[in-house]
């Protein structure tokens, strides 16, 4: 269990913090207290303050007692809202005396994701909702722990163009016999990246953005967005659903050819400095050649009577939609109706278990409300 720690400050001294910190770069501190352990048990001492999203370090200092246990332990810890912790230990244990404890936030860092697969970034760090430091022991101690402050301090300015790249690039269906790609006509292609710096907001693209240029065998040039993408696994927990991040989060492009031939393509990123200076960074990614008959399955308005919708490349196809409406898994209704209990809120689960069966008796369409 987590347990917040509450400390009075009186408002002259909370006043003088303000000023000294402030004028420092940094978070403002709460005052000096004394915590006490609860060893063998972990014992968390929160921070006052957000964690700042430009922040670069977390630092504390803190008081040892004679009769702190020889193995104490301490390490900082970061949160967010939906539970999910990163944490990174002090190097040695405590010695009874003054310590300074310096925490740094850059992605080096090696900050360990708890009990998720995440990996930590400026994106993780926008999250973040509360830090503080962590204690633990296995000897049984109620020692008293003296906190000074805990506190972050600000980044500096933002890096210099040349720190600028996309780095931990990959892409699907690579042959590195001949360094290209090979598909079929309607394969979906994606290719994946880091961009450094990564922004504190990936959704934000006036900050940031990744675009794919594709240049078409007939010399048209065809361009997509890109998009910040968290690969995650849903595990039925029996009455919700819960999702699991299973690795870093990445910027991705997708693309899917609709004609045979070779492709070329191009990955564009763009930041946006403090100036507004524009910096872009590209990657030449190798040929796609593809092979295969035309392709194009996108249902569209028809042609020849807009009434109704129509697929295919060349020789179209009536299409009509046949399916249900969905308002949600939980619509009350249904208890009402049907004078049973509610059914448990397991997210994709149970929507995936309703639409094997809309297809299994035929259906083509499903229409899920959103909001």
């Amino acid at each position: 269990m987590h347990a917040k720690t509450r400390r009075l400050v009186s408002s002259c001294h909370l006043l003088m913090v303000l000023l000294c910190y402030f004028s420092m770069g940094s978070t403002p501190l709460a005052a000096s207290s004394e915590e006490t352990l609860r060893a063998p048990l972990t014992t968390n001492v929160y921070a006052s303050t957000k964690l700042a999203p430009t922040a670069q370090a977390i630092q504390a200092q803190i008081e040892i007692p004679e009769d702190a246990p020889a193995d104490l332990g301490v390490g900082a810890f970061i949160k967010d809202d939906d539970g999910n912790w990163f944490q990174l230990p002090h190097h040695e244990n405590l010695k009874p005396g003054h310590h300074h404890l310096h925490f740094p936030l850059d992605r080096d860092s090696h900050w360990q994701s708890e009990p998720q697969a995440r990996v930590w970034d400026p994106y993780q760090q926008f999250l973040a909702v509360e830090y503080g430091l962590y204690f633990w022991s296995a000897s049984n101690s109620n020692a008293k722990i003296k906190i000074h402050d805990i506190r972050s301090v600000l980044s500096s300015p933002t890096p210099p163009e040349q720190q600028y790249a996309l780095n931990h690039l990959n892409w699907d269906a690579h042959n590195a016999e001949n360094y290209a790609v090979e598909l079929q006509t309607g394969q979906r292609w994606e290719i994946r990246c880091r961009l450094n710096p990564m922004p504190s907001n990936p959704y934000n693209d006036s900050a940031c953005k990744l675009q794919l240029l594709i240049e078409t065998p007939d010399n048209k040039t065809l361009q997509f967005p890109g998009f910040y993408k968290q690969d995650i696994e849903f595990v039925d927990r029996g009455t919700f659903e819960q999702g699991i991040a299973t690795g870093p989060g990445v910027f991705a492009a997708r693309f899917r050819p609709m004609k045979a031939g070779t492709y070329q393509a191009t990955l564009v990123a763009e930041w946006r400095d403090a100036t507004g200076e524009i910096i872009q960074k590209q990657f030449k990614a190798p040929s796609l050649v593809v092979s295969g008959d035309d392709w194009d399955p996108y249902a569209r308005v028809d042609q020849t009577d807009p009434r109704f919708f129509s697929y295919g490349a060349s020789d179209k196809q009536f299409i009509w939609p046949i399916g249900v409406n969905i308002r949600s898994i939980t619509d009350p209704r249904g208890t009402t109706r049907t004078k049973s209990n509610a059914t448990p809120d397991r997210g994709l689960h149970a929507y995936r278990a309703y639409i094997d069966r809309f297809a299994n008796a035929g259906a083509t369409n499903v229409e899920i409300w959103m909001s």
